[in-house]
């Protein structure tokens, strides 16, 4: 993550690094070359674009990054939403969450979240 800080953007064919490059305070897009890349990105809120659209509209980067949006605030929904799901199945099944979990999960049950999405 320390590397990703001196960058402006960070684009990529690895979700993982376009989680790190956001974690890090960087704007980052990934570039998707298959459906289980792209669903992730959707689920996650991560920006994309599939390879596939890349080469048919020979899409040049100055292009990409323009047609790129990314809404953070979305985005730190989205990954409160998930964390509160994921650290439900843990306290669920009887396994000990994680401080840094819960504080990403703000505190708030699942049942909460599907109140807020309603």
């Amino acid at each position: 993550m320390e590397h990703l800080r001196r960058h402006d953007f960070v684009v990529g064919l690895r979700i993982h690094g376009a989680m790190l490059a956001i974690q890090a305070g960087v704007p980052a897009m990934c570039v998707t070359h298959d459906s289980r890349t792209e669903e992730l990105c959707q689920t996650m809120g991560i920006p994309y674009v599939p390879v596939e659209r890349i080469m048919s509209d020979n899409l040049d980067v100055s292009r990409v990054l323009s047609a790129m949006e990314f809404n953070p605030d979305e985005f730190d929904r989205t990954r409160r939403q998930l964390a509160r799901r994921y650290r439900d199945v843990l306290s669920g099944s009887g396994i000990r969450v994680p401080g840094g979990l819960d504080r990403i999960a703000g505190g708030t049950s699942c049942d909460e979240v599907s109140e807020e999405l309603e």
